[in-house]
C-alpha cells in the first residue's frame, strides 16, 4: 500500500492473488528479507527433540515462479 501508493483494497487484491507468481510481491518479500534478516525454523517429522529442528537465515527469495523448493546447505 505504502510502496505503490495504492488503496487497501488494491493491495489486498494483489496479496490475495500472490499464490500465482507476481514479480512485485517477490520484490517486496526480498526487500523484507534484506532489511530484517528473516529466519525460518526448519524441522523434520517426527520432531522428538530440539535436535530435529534448525533455525536458518533466509538469504534470498527465488525469482523462479515455478520452483517451490527450499534450498539448504
Amino acid at each position: 500500500m505504502i510502496l505503490d501508493d495504492i488503496s487497501l483494497s488494491k493491495a489486498y487484491a494483489i496479496w490475495k492473488s500472490a499464490s500465482t507468481y507476481n514479480q512485485k510481491v517477490r520484490d517486496v518479500m526480498q526487500y523484507i528479507v534484506d532489511k530484517d534478516e528473516v529466519r525460518a525454523l526448519i524441522n523434520r517429522n517426527p520432531t522428538l527433540n530440539y535436535y530435529s529442528m534448525i533455525l536458518m537465515r533466509i538469504r534470498t527469495v527465488k525469482p523462479d515462479g515455478q520452483n517451490f523448493a527450499l534450498s539448504v546447505n
